[in-house]
């Protein structure tokens, strides 16, 4: 969260933070800079949960990792800028472990980065 703390440095804005946590286990911070003198809003998010069982939403394609815990990590940035000769950026990145005793675990990367140019060039 470095670039939140010097942020303001450059044009004045604040990031707002957000801190929340998850009942099942885990939590994370989001923080929020709307009307800055580069960027309209931008947000940087991070997310760390964890449980006993992956969600069924999880193992619906997945049968093999019914029943074992989970973490879950992730970073996201969402960017809008003010300059329509620069994109709006959104990117996420996301790690994702299933454990269970007596077993290797399951492990996998996901996520993305879109920039989409507002003016055609």
């Amino acid at each position: 969260m470095i670039f939140a703390k010097r942020y303001p440095l450059w044009d004045g804005a604040n990031f707002v933070e957000d801190s929340w946590r998850r009942e099942a286990g885990g939590g994370g911070r989001s923080r929020v800079l709307r009307n800055g003198g580069i960027f309209e809003q931008a947000g940087v998010n991070f997310s760390h949960v964890h449980g006993d069982a992956m969600p069924a939403s999880a193992t619906a394609h997945r049968p093999e990792l019914a029943g074992r815990s989970f973490e879950a990590m992730g970073v996201s940035l969402v960017v809008h800028p003010h300059n329509p000769y620069i994109p709006t950026s959104h990117a996420n990145v996301r790690f994702f472990i299933a454990e269970k005793p007596g077993a290797d675990p399951v492990w996998w990367f996901g996520g993305g980065v879109r920039f989409n140019a507002l003016l055609r060039l």
